[in-house]
């Protein structure tokens, strides 16, 4: 389950009940393709544009170009 909401200042704010749980420091991370179609959503649709294009601003840092 998972549930996006904006704050009043505009800020996207996830909640979300995980489906797995990491206790183990030593696991290495799961490394997501942005080409595998399960990295996207739990039921295979498209992750929608706002999650790669918007985002919150933050005072004093500045925005790099994506890798």
């Amino acid at each position: 389950f998972f549930l996006y909401i904006r704050d009043p200042d505009g800020h996207r704010i996830e909640i979300y009940c995980s489906d797995y749980q990491t206790v183990d420091p030593d696991l290495e991370p799961i490394r997501w393709s942005l080409k595998d179609p399960q990295r996207q959503t739990l039921w295979g649709a498209l992750a929608p544009k706002s999650w790669f294009e918007e985002g919150s601003l933050f005072t004093g840092v500045t925005p790099k170009e994506a890798v």
